[in-house]
Order: C-alpha cells, then sequence, then structure tokens
C-alpha cells in the first residue's frame, strides 16, 4: 500500500537533536487484544515551520496495564511538549488514563488520552485513513530517520525494524500493530495539531538539524 513510504527515509537525522528541539509531539498507542499480545507507542514530533512529522520513538512490548503506563510517563517525560496520546476507542482511553493515574510519580498527563472514534470505515478510507498516508509519503510530509534502523540484522525485533517490516507488508502482514499506533499518531497530529496550535516549539526546519 505505501510504495512511497522509502522515499522518506533520511539519512543523518540524530533523534536526539530532534527531542531537543521541543517540537509539538503526539504519541499514538495500539494496546494488545485477545488476538494481538503486543503493545505500541508510536511518538512522532511536527516541525512548527514546515509541518513535517518525524518519529522519534517506537516502542514495543508486551507490557501488562501498569507497564503500559510506565511506558508512558517514560515517553511523557522525555517529550515535555507532548501534546495528545490518541488510542483506538472510548472502552481503550479510559483504561488508559485508570493505568496512569494508578502509577507511582507523575500522573498529571493523563487529560492528554483521547479516543478515535470515527470506527474502522475511516481506517480504510483512502483519503482519510490508513491508504490516504500514502500521498503524505509521496510528498515526503514524513522525514524518518533511518539511521535508527540501517544496519540492523535482518531479524531485528526492535520498534524501528518492526515498524519498517508491517509497513512494507502492510495490508497483508501478519501483524499490523506499529501501523495502527503511528495511524493514531497522525489522526492526532491531524486533530490537534495543525497551524495555529503549533507555534509552540522550536523553529528551524530540517536543514537546520542536518548543519549542527
Amino acid at each position: 500500500m505505501f510504495p512511497h513510504f522509502e522515499d522518506c527515509y533520511t539519512p543523518g537525522i540524530v533523534v536526539g537533536e530532534i527531542i531537543r528541539r521541543a517540537w509539538p509531539t503526539f504519541a499514538g498507542v495500539d494496546l494488545a487484544g485477545d488476538k494481538r499480545p503486543g503493545n505500541v507507542i508510536f511518538v512522532v514530533a511536527v516541525d512548527p515551520t514546515t509541518q513535517r512529522r518525524y518519529p522519534v520513538e517506537v516502542l514495543c512490548g508486551a507490557w501488562k496495564s501498569p507497564e503500559v503506563a510506565a511506558q508512558l510517563a517514560g515517553v511523557h517525560a522525555r517529550h515535555p511538549n507532548l501534546r495528545v496520546i490518541m488510542v483506538e476507542n472510548n472502552g481503550y482511553q479510559q483504561s488508559l488514563i485508570d493505568w496512569i493515574k494508578q502509577t507511582p510519580g507523575d500522573t498529571s498527563y493523563w487529560y492528554m488520552v483521547e479516543s478515535y472514534t470515527t470506527g474502522f470505515a475511516s481506517k480504510v478510507n483512502p483519503v482519510f485513513g490508513m491508504p490516504g498516508m500514502e500521498i503524505e509519503f509521496k510528498n515526503k510530509a514524513w522525514v524518518i530517520p533511518s539511521a535508527e534502523f540501517e544496519g540492523h540484522p535482518p531479524h531485528c525485533r526492535c520498534g524501528w525494524c518492526v515498524w519498517k517490516g508491517e509497513m512494507h507488508d502492510y495490508p497483508m502482514g501478519a501483524s499490523t500493530d506499529t501501523c495502527m499506533a503511528m495511524f493514531f499518531s497522525r489522526e492526532a497530529i491531524s486533530k490537534w495539531g495543525t497551524g495555529g496550535n503549533l507555534g509552540v516549539g522550536g523553529t528551524g526546519g530540517i536543514q537546520g538539524i542536518n548543519d549542527r
């Protein structure tokens, strides 16, 4: 489905430098179900000047509910400009809020959790659903830090490599968890991160990062 996905691979981008810019950041969460044992947290920073999306973390794990909340606490700590944490539906939203509130430490970010509630039909919409992301890849609206996974062994199971493989095979692959977490992060950006809402944070585009 995504023949232009690899066109967005951008060598030389340092994720740590993107994070230090404190750009507005959005997280998508794909939670495990009865037939899906794993959880995924996909974190994207958005350049407020160019509106381009920079994946900065792909976290995968067979975490239990307290561990999911602990992972999100880490994401919140590493990304002080985190705006929204989007999950699939209302039930998952409430569960995630409950898990966060029961976690020791800072739980002040529970209000960022929001559900994606427009249903499965919109996921397959050719413009607004998963297929529509190909338009974004073709236009290079995404900047993928390929140094995070280039050179990894073929069977590497780090989050970046799992995501690369699932995007390559979508929708025919055995799993799509990272793809859906990416989609939820994209929906969070679409709803809450456009126009003036991105005005807070660092400035400067991709050229500035490469020059440093």
